[in-house]
């Protein structure tokens, strides 16, 4: 599917959802419906050990259905779009209806009256899926090699590589909300093996973009070869609590757990150590979170949100200061919050749920070689392992860590064996220093920071 079939295919969903909500008023006048519509193309090729491995192309289209009637809700999906299986499928969710529990906080979210941000759809990259598919071997193939030739101690190109996707979503409801969205998104990665005296040491590195032009192949490579040999000749070092800077990559790690617990149905559950903490200290005053679906070219940037709702940039932790949940219309219904705009969905087969998008920790005004050289002794963490083991509710966290030893302000040997272990809240209030480096790892960003004491064995 090329990206005119795409947008002119996308014309017609507004006609597809208008048809199926009057197909329905005329079924049942008081029931509650909600229609979204998603189709997407997306392909990938792979090398594994430097050989052609996979060439994956693939077409999805489908509808999920929500309907709502007097505090009951009921869900499902059909992989067709076309208004017999529609009808179908409408069918089988009335049928699950007296079945559902009964929440009065169910209900869908009203069209607002008027946008946070212009209906102007977001800009979608003119370059993806036009390339023949023998470019992309070519420029992995060129890529794999360079790893091989970048340092001597690269042995081996684990895997390598390069995804392309283009997608598209339509939601309706009785309410009289409507939304649509375009988007094109690009993605690679590389893994690769290091080795020195029998020593061996892996490396990898991601990125995801939505368009190819921001997405750099060998920018990528050398990150994966820099982090793979700096891990050789690693040595231990004694277990007590010392300083640890936080490297971009590790820090994606952190915040997406971090983001989980400021989402409002974890916080509903009681799966959050965030929980009843709003207004309170919760972090540093060095310690600025939001989320920002309108960040320019962001990965997880967004008119709508999951629901169909204008999104919005939301401050979460201001100055070390809880300030806000993420909340779809559930959640802020229920806990009594005039804000959502939060909804996420993985796919048209899955219910909305508050999530973030762009998730940001504010860079700070120092560099980077900075806050290592006002480091005496401590660790620079380049990659943790085992994050999501960390308990949500404790904020319980002890996971393998790899990094380089920082002793009088220069970065030393590698750390060989180590563990990294603590709590979020302790993590984030002992934040004493932020760089100015920001690094987007998909919808996780994050600079350099620096927490004062941690206890590394």
């Amino acid at each position: 599917m090329k990206q005119e079939q795409l947008k002119e295919e996308a014309i017609s969903l507004d006609l597809f959802a208008a048809e199926a909500l009057d197909w329905i008023r005329g079924q049942e006048k008081d029931l509650e419906a909600e229609i979204f519509l998603a189709k997407g193309v997306e392909r990938t090729a792979e090398l594994k050990e430097n050989k052609p491995f996979l060439v994956h192309q693939a077409q999805e289209c489908g509808v999920g259905l929500r309907l709502f009637r007097q505090g009951r809700r009921a869900f499902s999906y059909a992989e067709e779009l076309s208004l017999p299986a529609f009808q179908h499928l409408f069918e089988k969710v009335r049928c699950y209806l007296p079945h559902a529990a009964y929440d009065p906080y169910h209900h869908l979210p009203k069209s607002p009256p008027g946008s946070v941000r212009a209906n102007a759809p977001l800009p979608m990259d003119p370059q993806l899926l036009r390339r023949p598919i023998s470019e992309l071997w070519d420029q992995l193939q060129t890529q794999a090699q360079a790893a091989l030739s970048q340092d001597r101690r690269v042995k081996k190109v684990l895997r390598l590589a390069l995804s392309e996707s283009l997608g598209e979503s339509y939601i309706a409801n009785s309410q009289g909300l409507k939304a649509q969205e375009l988007g094109s998104f690009v993605s690679a990665g590389i893994s690769l093996v290091a080795e020195v005296n029998s020593e061996i040491q892996t490396g990898s590195a991601y990125s995801l973009k939505r368009f190819s032009e921001d997405l750099s192949l060998p920018d990528l490579r050398t990150q994966a070869v820099e982090r793979a040999v700096s891990l050789l000749n690693g040595k231990k070092i004694p277990s007590r609590r010392r300083a640890v800077l936080f490297d971009p990559w590790a820090a994606s790690e952190f915040l997406s757990e971090l983001s989980a617990m400021l989402c409002a149905d974890q916080i509903l559950k009681g799966k959050s150590l965030l929980a009843n903490r709003l207004k309170t200290r919760v972090a540093s005053p060095h310690v600025h979170l939001t989320d920002d679906p309108g960040l320019p070219r962001g990965y997880a940037s967004s008119l709508y949100d999951g629901e169909g709702l204008p999104t919005q940039k939301r401050h979460l932790i201001q100055n070390g200061i809880l300030q806000d949940y993420l909340h779809d219309t559930y959640t802020a219904t229920r806990m009594g919050q005039e804000r959502p705009g939060s909804a996420s969905r993985n796919s048209f087969r899955s219910l909305p749920h508050p999530a973030p998008s762009n998730f940001v920790l504010e860079p700070g005004p120092k560099k980077r070689q900075e806050l290592i050289r006002d480091t005496s002794e401590g660790i620079l963490l380049q990659e943790v392992m085992g994050m999501h083991t960390a308990d949500p509710i404790s904020g319980e966290f002890s996971v393998a860590a790899s990094g380089l030893h920082i002793q009088n302000g220069e970065l030393r040997q590698a750390l060989q064996g180590a563990m990294l272990s603590g709590n979020f809240l302790e993590l984030l209030k002992n934040v004493d220093a932020v760089a100015e480096d920001l690094t987007f790892y998909g919808g996780w960003g994050s600079p350099t920071f620096r927490v004062q004491d941690l206890m590394v064995a």
